[in-house]
């Protein structure tokens, strides 16, 4: 599998870092505005405990990412962890916009105070660069970022979809088993990220049908069932 066009930016670093399989590059050949901060509330990964903050209410604070120049469907992955960086307890709200055009609003208190990501499937439209800018809002408080992945979709990904399209990822769990991230020995090979949950009154088993696509083997084998009352 070519992996040779997707793109790791670990936002608020200042170094070179790698975690099994993935390069993850400084943000500063992407950005030149914002100020990189480390946060208090260490995280399980160690990507996650730096971010940049954007603390003036202006709207160039955008990231240029470099992408293809012919048309090419992507994976656009952008992570968040308040991590009470800023020692005031209050995580921010504030508006996400890929490439001029309001992508979704971001609510960093969300998930239990965890890292969460937003994602999408987006076309790059021939340009040559993703810009990604992060807005403040009105009492919203101050934008950070803390991760941004671009991965050009493989042609066996998605064949049904329309390929001029944007899509939004909503969710993507792994009921009845853990997380799962693409790393040495997860199976996970298109750099998903599959969440934990556990529903209700229900019970994991394992499920021991043939894979239906190239799945991680924690998320095909085990399942949730409820549980009767």
């Amino acid at each position: 599998m070519d992996t040779s066009k997707w793109l790791s930016i670990d936002c608020g670093n200042d170094q070179v870092s790698s975690d099994d399989l993935l390069l993850w590059e400084p943000d500063s050949d992407y950005i030149q505005v914002g100020s990189n901060k480390l946060v208090l509330t260490k995280a399980f990964r160690d990507e996650f405990n730096t971010l940049r903050a954007f603390p003036s209410n202006a709207r160039n604070n955008c990231y240029t990412v470099p992408t293809e120049k012919q048309m090419l469907r992507y994976i656009i992955r952008v992570g968040f962890y308040y991590g009470n960086y800023d020692g005031l307890r209050k995580p921010p709200t504030f508006n996400l916009f890929l490439n001029n055009i309001l992508w979704t609003t971001v609510n960093t208190s969300i998930n239990n105070f965890e890292p969460f990501y937003k994602e999408t499937i987006y076309p790059n439209k021939e340009l040559g660069f993703f810009k990604i800018c992060l807005v403040q809002i009105k009492d919203g408080g101050i934008p950070f970022i803390r991760s941004i992945e671009t991965m050009v979709i493989f042609d066996e990904l998605y064949p049904k979809m329309e390929t001029n399209a944007i899509y939004s990822l909503i969710t993507r769990i792994n009921f009845g088993g853990p997380v799962v991230w693409y790393n040495v020995g997860s199976g996970e090979i298109y750099k998903w990220i599959w969440i934990k949950k556990v529903m209700p009154y229900a019970s994991a088993f394992w499920y021991k049908e043939k894979k239906p696509v190239d799945l991680p083997q924690d998320v095909v084998s085990k399942a949730a069932e409820k549980q009767h009352c």
